[in-house]
């Protein structure tokens, strides 16, 4: 090949690959870059007790990107103030709920419709997994609430945290 062939054929690929590094418009949302969300180390969600007569609520949240997340621990309670197996019985039961958003605004008191729920506990181990987004920050709500229908206290310990890939 002669140099004069070869200088034409660099001059060429010089060309195509100053093309495919010109910038471009700004890019459609479908076009958009997937970022994938970088493992974070197990938050200690929710491990202080705390008291409740009627209901408690606490805010959740999940970064966008986040694969697999999962809400995991266990909780018990007890009536405030009582000592032995009657601070366990059944007047120390609770509902749990694990809602979005959406529902937690709509909460009308019933598992109809929770993403996860256990009825009538005084205690319990848990392991859901939670939806994620691809695109959005979610929020979900777990809500602790008095099952027993009598007006005491009640002091729930929970040991939960939160997990993300």
């Amino acid at each position: 090949m002669s140099n004069v062939n070869k200088s034409l054929c660099v001059i060429a690929i010089l060309f195509v690959l100053a093309g495919c590094n010109q910038k471009q418009g700004a890019t459609k949302p479908s076009e958009a870059p997937i970022v994938q969300c970088v493992p974070l180390a197990d938050q200690d969600f929710l491990k202080k007790a705390f008291s409740i007569q009627d209901f408690k609520s606490f805010e959740l949240q999940v970064p966008a990107h986040c694969n697999s997340p999962r809400l995991h621990g266990d909780f018990k309670s007890s009536l405030s103030g009582e000592q032995g197996s009657n601070a366990y019985g059944e007047a120390a039961g609770l509902d749990v709920f694990l809602l979005d958003e959406k529902q937690f605004n709509n909460f009308q008191g019933t598992s109809d419709g929770a993403l996860q729920s256990i009825q009538n506990t005084n205690g319990q181990a848990i392991d859901w997994t939670l939806p994620s987004n691809p695109e959005h920050l979610q929020k979900f709500y777990l809500l602790f609430r008095d099952s027993s229908g009598q007006v005491k206290t009640k002091v729930v310990e929970p040991n939960l945290t939160l997990s993300m890939e």
